[in-house]
């Protein structure tokens, strides 16, 4: 049975989903999308470690490491691209179209999208720093509000003096709100 557990943040209730030892998926603050089935029984131990991360994001601006096994989700194309994003620096973002180059694939922008959209562990996978070549912010599944206060919230915590990417290897921008 799958359930979930919620998590309070400055931003709203997020959620934990999963099913015995498994996490599913997260659901962000502030989306209104209540779970079929609360958990009233002790929430699994293992993810104590998920939980308290995502407070540490949400309320304490503190960076989140992404487990591995969360890359695993789609399609060889949206594994890369996970990986790719997962890669972009606290505080930066980077254009759909950059992402998609760096997967391999210029002109798959829409496809980087697609991925983003279908992202089950944001913010673990932090598809919020993916933004329009042509500016703005883009969409986003916790909205746009939420979108826009990550990105400043990472903007204003980001140490001084950060290479935009480890090694120069994504064309990086840093968020200017």
């Amino acid at each position: 049975m799958n359930r979930a557990f919620p998590f309070q943040t400055r931003f709203g209730t997020g959620w934990l989903h999963y099913a015995g030892e498994t996490l599913l998926h997260t659901t962000l603050p502030n989306t209104n999308a209540a779970p079929d089935s609360v958990s009233a029984a002790p929430f699994p131990a293992t993810f104590e470690t998920y939980q308290k991360a995502l407070l540490d994001y949400f309320e304490r601006g503190r960076p989140l490491a992404c487990p591995a096994s969360f890359f695993q989700q789609g399609t060889g194309f949206r594994q890369e691209v996970y990986r790719i994003v997962t890669a972009i620096p606290w505080g930066h973002t980077l254009s759909y179209s950059a992402v998609a180059a760096a997967a391999g694939s210029p002109g798959a922008a829409r496809a980087v999208g697609s991925a983003m959209a279908a992202n089950r562990f944001a913010p673990f996978i932090p598809c919020h720093r993916v933004i329009p070549a042509a500016g703005g912010i883009g969409e986003y599944g916790g909205g746009t509000d939420l979108k826009k206060a990550l990105l400043e919230m990472e903007a204003r915590t980001r140490p001084r003096n950060t290479p935009p990417c480890p090694r120069g290897a994504l064309p990086t921008k840093t968020f200017q709100p």
